[in-house]
């Protein structure tokens, strides 16, 4: 048993769906994807695992983000998904991931599907990072993330007249933790 107890994992069970979604066979325009939102318990205290994104990747560049991706035809549902995409972008062997569940899907503006997939990450983990994809890792304190001194909304505007309002982080260090990524924190963070 963790210093931080199990009280995080029973609730989370409790509060996720278990089913194993499959890939849809097609959610046009929308490509289906999955993230995994990574808890890792650090000195006594719970923190979600957040990876920022290197210049050099297709879409999202330089930013905060859970480790996922797109559905590829192999996955045989969209936690393989979440787990596969985690495995080759920060590299922690599945045996160190324990899946809680999943919330509802969430469609994004850049026409993904993007299924959250909770898990906890056995820490320390030996992580063997893929430097094409993955900058770094922060570990970001639940209890801080929590806190409503730290986050707040703004409009987003993302197409001509088109916007919707997102969540925004203060600041950690130089890195900015917003849109879907901060939305998904929250969503997590309510269910604890």
């Amino acid at each position: 048993m963790s210093l931080c107890g199990d009280r995080i994992e029973e609730n989370l069970k409790a509060k996720l769906s278990q089913e194993r979604r499959k890939v849809p066979a097609d959610v046009t325009p929308r490509v289906p994807a999955a993230v995994l939102i990574p808890l890792v318990c650090v000195e006594g205290e719970w923190n979600m695992l957040f990876t920022k994104r290197t210049n050099g990747v297709a879409k999202h560049q330089g930013e905060i983000s859970f480790p996922g991706g797109a559905a590829e035809k192999e996955d045989d549902d969209l936690i393989e998904t979440a787990l596969r995409e985690t495995c080759e972008e920060i590299g922690v062997p599945r045996s160190k991931i324990k899946i809680l569940g999943s919330i509802d899907p969430v469609p994004t503006v850049s026409n993904y599907c993007v299924l959250p997939v909770i898990g906890i990450i056995e820490w320390p983990a030996e992580l063997l990072i893929n430097r094409d994809e993955v900058e770094k890792i922060l570990l970001i304190p639940i209890e801080w993330l929590k806190r409503t001194e730290n986050w707040y909304q703004r409009e987003f505007y993302y197409d001509k007249g088109k916007f919707k309002t997102v969540i925004h982080y203060r600041d950690i260090g130089n890195d900015h933790l917003w849109g879907l990524t901060a939305m998904l924190a929250q969503k997590a963070i309510e269910l604890i």
